[in-house]
């Protein structure tokens, strides 16, 4: 169960285009079935780049029982969305990976472990 959250000060429309091709993207990388992805993207929210208010950038954090070894690809894909979709500059596009033990997560109100 991939979460992904996006959280970018551009100024765009998100379009169920977008997140869709996002999801696979995403599902492909981590070789996780697109049926369990979680993706949100956040666009327009107050945030600064290092100290400069003009910046475009984009934070993401990505939560995955597992990557494997997909974590350089994953890192590459999502920071050329981040430039091709928002315009948001290389050095300004951040990513925080979280490797989920399957014991804290819970989905269709039960715990996986």
């Amino acid at each position: 169960m991939p979460f992904l959250t996006i959280d970018t000060n551009a100024k765009v429309k998100v379009s169920k285009e977008m997140i869709v091709d996002l999801t696979r993207k995403v599902a492909d990388i981590l070789h996780k079935p697109i049926e369990v992805m979680i993706v949100k993207v956040n666009t327009d929210v107050n945030v600064v780049f290092g100290g400069d208010e003009q910046a475009v950038g984009a934070l993401m954090e990505v939560k995955s029982v597992g990557y494997g070894d997909s974590k350089a690809e994953l890192v590459a894909e999502l920071t050329r969305f981040a430039m091709q979709e928002f315009n948001a500059e290389q050095k300004f596009v951040s990513m925080h990976l979280v490797d989920m033990p399957a014991a804290n997560v819970g989905e269709n109100g039960v715990l996986k472990a």
